[in-house]
C-alpha cells in the first residue's frame, strides 16, 4: 500500500510503496514507488507480467490481453525532486468536491524516466535485501543503481522512518495518508 509523505518546511512530497495495475496491456502488472534518502527524487520499480509459471501461456497472453514478447521488470525515475503546490492546495481547500482535495495532497507527477540499468533489473531479484534508511530491508537489490538526479548509489529507499529528516532542508517529514488499488 503506497503511503504519500511531505516535508512540514519546504513541501518535499514523495510516495513509498506498492501497488498493481487493472490494466496488463503493456506487460506490467504492478510498481512499488522508491525514493533517493539523499536528494528526494522519487524512482520506481514496474513490475513485468511473468506466465513462466502459467500453464497455458497462449490463453493467458489472450485473457489478459497481453504483449507477447514479456518485458522485463525495469527502474524508472521523476526528473527530480517533487514539491506540493501550496496555493493549488489551499484553493482545493475550499472546495466541496473530495476528489479534488485529495489530489491537492500530492503534486503531479511527471512522465516517468526509463533509467540506464544496463540490463534487466529481474537477474537482481534475489533474497538480497536493500538497505533503508532506518536499517530494515526491502525486497530489491537496486545498491548498484545511482538515483537518477543525484548521481549517488545506494541511496533508493523503499520506507521512510518518522525519525529521518528532510533530505532538501532538514524539515520533518510526515506521512500524508495511504492508499490502495
Amino acid at each position: 500500500m503506497p503511503t504519500n509523505f511531505e516535508c512540514e518546511s519546504c513541501h518535499l512530497s514523495f510516495t513509498i510503496g506498492w501497488y498493481h495495475y487493472h490494466d496488463f496491456s503493456n506487460g506490467y502488472a504492478a510498481k512499488t514507488r522508491l525514493v533517493c534518502k539523499l536528494c528526494g527524487t522519487m524512482h520506481a520499480i514496474e513490475h513485468a507480467i511473468t506466465l513462466g509459471a502459467c500453464d497455458d501461456v497462449e490463453s493467458s497472453l489472450v485473457a489478459f490481453d497481453l504483449p507477447e514478447e514479456q518485458q522485463p521488470d525495469r527502474l524508472l525515475a521523476q526528473p527530480g525532486p517533487l514539491f506540493v503546490d501550496i496555493a493549488e492546495r489551499e484553493r482545493a481547500a475550499g472546495v466541496a468536491n473530495l476528489i479534488d482535495q485529495l489530489i491537492a495532497v500530492v503534486p503531479k507527477l511527471h512522465d516517468w524516466i526509463k533509467c540506464n540499468t544496463s540490463g534487466y533489473i529481474r537477474p537482481l531479484r534475489t533474497a538480497r535485501p536493500i538497505p533503508t534508511v532506518g536499517g530494515s530491508t526491502g525486497a530489491f537489490a537496486l545498491e548498484d543503481y545511482p538515483c537518477y538526479n543525484c548521481g549517488e548509489t545506494a541511496s533508493l529507499v523503499s520506507e521512510w522512518p518518522d525519525s529521518q529528516k528532510c533530505p532538501r532542508c532538514g524539515g520533518s517529514i510526515i506521512s500524508k495518508g495511504s492508499w490502495q488499488t
